[in-house]
């Protein structure tokens, strides 16, 4: 049986910590000042929001409020179930590790689980799990393997992401951004720009998908030039985004080069 987590701020699944590193102090994702700032805490950046986070910290061991969830604690048993497999596999000292290996010592053993191979049908099923924390343990096991050069759970979470399609409700596109923030790194990745750009095209522009757009954008902005300018370009030019939207995004161009010069 997993044991009882108090009721308070620093076991809660909405809490983050105020700044990166060490602090006592946290700050809750669900306040509606940190929303444009949500990509930045989950990957822990917080240039943007230093100021809001110094005014709204808290200490960690303050009482939980109403909407208090616990964090879920992982045990071994379940890391194997989640995997699809047991990682434990023993490992001699003479083999080589790659950085698609992870490898560690219990009992004077060395053991070595190799994630770039790892079996990815149990995690694609469980994509369509209409058990929400099944489907999310699915997406963040697959972007791990993903990370470690597993290329079937790279095609299997790319083809999932676009299959969500534009959203359209504040649910989607929260959730649509969660599945965004396991493609760290992919900003040059052909495919996953072309999942954007069809966004950028065809998601309607209003308050709920703000900030979508918002999430997109902030991808773009790092791309190669040479590999959306084109598209984007044809985009504005076609009189689909408001003049404020337009703005922003011809922005987010001129960004594009400035970061890649």
């Amino acid at each position: 049986m997993k044991p009882m987590l108090d009721a308070i701020c620093g076991n809660c699944e909405h809490c983050f910590p105020d700044r990166d590193g060490q602090t006592p102090y946290g700050i809750c994702i669900l306040d509606p000042v940190f929303e444009p700032f949500q990509d930045d805490i989950w990957e822990s950046r917080y240039e943007k929001c230093q100021r809001l986070a110094r005014e709204k910290r808290f200490d960690l061991n303050r009482e939980g409020c109403p909407e208090f969830k616990p964090v879920e604690i992982v045990e071994e048993s379940e890391i194997e179930e989640a995997l699809g497999f047991k990682p434990w596999e023993e490992h001699s000292e003479e083999q080589q590790d790659g950085e698609s290996s992870l490898t560690f010592e219990d009992g004077g053993v060395l053991y070595r689980v190799d994630f770039s191979v790892a079996p990815v049908e149990p995690h694609v099923q469980n994509l369509t799990s209409r058990d929400r924390q099944k489907r999310n343990l699915a997406i963040t096991t697959l972007a791990h393997f993903m990370s470690r050069g597993n290329t079937e759970a790279e095609a299997a979470l790319l083809e999932f992401f676009k299959g969500l399609g534009s959203p359209s409700t504040l649910d989607e596109v929260h959730f649509k951004t969660f599945v965004l923030r396991q493609f760290r790194g992919y900003e040059t990745n052909p495919k996953f720009l072309e999942i954007l750009l069809d966004d950028l095209e065809h998601t309607r522009s209003n308050n709920t998908t703000r900030q979508w757009f918002t999430a997109m954008l902030e991808r773009l902005r790092v791309a190669p030039p040479h590999l959306v300018e084109d598209r984007i370009r044809h985009l504005i030019r076609s009189g689909i985004f408001s003049q404020r939207l337009k703005k922003r995004i011809e922005s987010v161009l001129d960004q594009m080069w400035e970061n890649d010069s």
